[in-house]
């Protein structure tokens, strides 16, 4: 699809969260799964051959030696190009996480925080599908927008299937809220949920939080942010069928110029971006902030990975993520 690259995107006014770093997926016990055990790559107990999209972690039993070290091939180009846009102006700061399944990773000032922007939108999606599963039927009734307010406002990376005035399910605000980031969507999606549910999805998962947080504080991490794809790929909090549902909704997200400009066209992407811009009273750009994070589904090595950007231009740092990107993807595929 087109996009229309305006002046500024506005940030948007949803919860964030204030993240504690540490937390790891470990022992899990997924919910209504009959496909067959399989000993992944990763020295996982997984679930395969039943899901397209996410691999559900039954038991983490990594205990061989060289699981889950650093790939230092990849740190090392990723520095390279880091230090490079840098020094060429085309980011003040770049942080990189990625941890691939076959069982290495990299980070790379993956402790700098960052505005998450629209990246705050996945954990909505996750609190509505918790709640959902102890309220039936909750995913089918229907709110109203009356278009009285457009929380859309002038974007420089907009998509043009924004929701009009009219009645939606929760579960086709939620599909608009991601696969079109649409600020309207989730607007009223926020301003109907019980924010407990919110509460609690960061709770479970042990980060800080509170539902009020402002999304433009510079509060969240690369590292930090890639725990919700996991959760997702591992399945190890939604149930299967609705990570599944959560993934297929992020593989869906109308946003070609990040992470999916940077694989083949028919190599699947899952993921969702988020930026922020910084006006000062003369109208005049101090700091912009473009992030794209997701999984990569690559046969035999799928993977994680977060890149978060600042600097002043969406075009520039654009450039930096579809180069950060491409390195990752072809030393995971020449390995």
């Amino acid at each position: 699809m087109a996009y229309k690259l305006r002046i500024f995107r506005r940030s948007i006014v949803i919860p964030v969260v204030m993240f504690a770093a540490g937390f790891l997926v470990g022992w899990a016990v997924v919910q209504h799964v009959s496909a067959s055990a399989s000993l992944q790559s990763d020295s996982a107990i997984r679930i395969s051959g039943k899901y397209k999209l996410v691999s559900p972690l039954l038991v983490c039993s990594s205990t061989q030696a060289g699981d889950f070290s650093q790939d230092t091939a990849l740190q090392d180009k990723i520095q390279a190009a880091i230090t490079a846009a840098e020094k060429a102006g085309e980011a003040t700061d770049v942080s990189f996480y990625f941890r691939g399944f076959s069982g290495h990773w990299v980070g790379i000032n993956d402790s700098d925080q960052f505005a998450p922007a629209s990246l705050l939108k996945v954990p909505i999606m996750i609190a509505y599908f918790k709640q959902a599963e102890t309220q039936p039927g909750l995913l089918s009734q229907r709110l109203t927008y009356d278009g009285a307010t457009d929380l859309n406002g002038a974007e420089q990376l907009k998509s043009p299937d924004d929701i009009a005035p009219g009645s939606y399910t929760i579960d086709e605000l939620i599909k608009a809220m991601i696969e079109y980031s649409d600020n309207n969507a989730t607007g009223l999606l926020f301003s109907n949920m019980d924010k407990g549910w919110l509460s609690e999805v960061y709770s479970d998962l042990g980060l800080s939080l509170t539902p009020d947080d402002s999304a433009t504080a510079e509060n969240i991490t690369a590292k930090q942010y890639s725990y919700f794809f996991r959760i997702l790929y591992n399945a190890t909090y939604l149930t299967p069928e609705d990570s599944e549902k959560a993934l297929e909704y992020l593989a869906a997200s109308d946003f070609p110029q990040g992470l999916r400009s940077t694989v083949p066209a028919d190599t699947p992407v899952a993921s969702k971006f988020g930026e922020r811009t910084v006006i000062n009273a003369q109208g005049v750009v101090q700091q912009r902030e473009l992030h794209d994070c997701g999984f990569v589904y690559v046969p035999g090595n799928n993977y994680v990975i977060c890149i978060m950007t600042r600097g002043t231009d969406f075009n520039q740092l654009t450039n930096v993520i579809d180069t950060i990107g491409k390195i990752t993807y072809n030393e995971v595929t020449s390995k």
